[in-house]
């Protein structure tokens, strides 16, 4: 037999042998369809992962949103208290200036005190709760779990209110500073700040006063509904501020204070 003839047989067994292998090395019908199925249950797990991934990132989304819009309304707010606190005091000023001219006892008659605190009085503009009220955006249920994210030193504190407690020192002073005649101590009713935020427990919703204080003009809390209404939210008695039914008791650690009017003897 020639040896081409011999060569090319050669080369078909080794090509037999090598189909022979490939066929025995391969995949069963069933392997491929066990090995498919994992890697389909692969892919649903990282599908469900990313979608849980997705929730979460959008979770966040809306907390980080409702952080914003809340010191946003916190800003506005403090602007617009700035410049009620700015006016109060020019009006306080110049008022005591035009009664400061008086020779203190020349006559022998007491200067009208009374009748300068009830002038003073009259000119200071406070803000109604309809007022405040229409300056605060509409945003309900949105403010309320802004102000519950908020934890440690970024809730919003009782100093918050920039200059008040700088225009009740002031507005003191120049009280010190009326002309008075020989007759003795006088009370004058003056407009403050009243902190009542160490009584805040969870459940108390009744509240002491300075025992001097004459009326409430208003009641506000970090703590939602923030600015509370007259008559439908709280009522003033004796020297007890009453929260009603109608708002939950301010939890521990949450800002409550109001605006009263009380007597500052002279």
């Amino acid at each position: 037999m020639p040896n081409t003839t011999l060569k090319q047989i050669e080369e078909k067994l080794i090509f037999a042998e090598r189909l022979a292998k490939l066929i025995n090395d391969s995949f069963t019908k069933e392997e491929f369809l066990s090995a498919y199925e994992k890697v389909v249950q692969l892919v649903l797990a990282l599908k469900e992962q990313n979608k849980k991934e997705i929730e979460s990132f959008r979770k966040e989304y809306e907390e980080a949103k409702q952080m914003y819009d809340h010191q946003r309304i916190i800003n506005d707010l403090s602007k617009k208290l700035d410049s009620y606190l700015a006016e109060t005091t020019a009006l306080v000023r110049s008022r005591i200036d035009t009664i400061r001219d008086g020779k203190d006892g020349e006559d022998g008659k007491d200067a009208d005190e009374d009748a300068i605190a009830e002038k003073v009085k009259q000119s200071i503009k406070i803000p109604t709760i309809e007022e405040i009220e229409n300056d605060l955006p509409k945003l309900g249920d949105r403010i309320r779990d802004g102000l519950e994210l908020l934890q440690g030193d970024n809730r919003l504190n009782k100093n918050a209110i920039k200059g008040l407690e700088e225009m009740e020192k002031n507005f003191d002073e120049k009280l010190s500073r009326i002309p008075r005649g020989r007759m003795g101590m006088r009370k004058v009713p003056i407009v403050k700040r009243y902190n009542l935020s160490s009584q805040t427990d969870g459940s108390t919703k009744t509240f002491s006063l300075p025992v001097d204080t004459t009326d409430v003009l208003g009641v506000w809390s970090s703590q939602f509904p923030i600015t509370y209404n007259p008559l439908t939210d709280w009522t003033f008695a004796g020297r007890t501020l009453t929260l009603t039914g109608e708002v939950e008791a301010p939890a521990t650690g949450q800002t409550l204070w109001c605006l009263i009017e009380t007597l500052f003897y002279s």
